[in-house]
C-alpha cells in the first residue's frame, strides 16, 4: 500500500555504527534508532544529496544529514513562496 498524501511518511531503520553497536552489544530492550523519512524523499534523492553536499562539507554524509538538508531546503522554498505571494 502506497501512501501519497501531502504529509505521508514512512520509516526506515538506518543502522549506523552507533545503532549497530547498540543492536549487537546492548540489552535486548534497546532498539536501533529510526530515521523518519518523508515520502517525498526518494532513495535516489537521498543518495544524490549525500554526494552533492559531501563536497561542501568535506566528509561523507549520513542519510540523516541528507534528510535534514532536504527538509531545510523545502522549508526555505515554502517561506520564499509565501513571501512572493504576499508581495504580489
Amino acid at each position: 500500500m502506497k501512501n501519497t498524501g501531502k504529509n505521508a511518511i514512512f520509516r526506515r531503520t538506518i543502522l549506523t555504527e552507533q545503532t549497530l553497536s547498540h543492536t549487537l552489544g546492548s540489552p535486548l530492550d534497546e532498539r536501533p534508532s529510526e530515521l523518519v523519512i518523508p515520502a517525498w524523499i526518494s532513495q535516489e534523492l537521498l543518495d544524490r544529496t549525500c554526494r552533492a553536499w559531501a563536497k561542501e562539507y568535506g566528509k561523507i554524509l549520513t542519510q540523516a544529514d541528507a534528510v535534514e538538508i532536504l527538509e531545510n531546503l523545502r522549508q526555505l522554498g515554502e517561506v520564499l513562496i509565501r513571501a512572493s505571494a504576499d508581495d504580489g
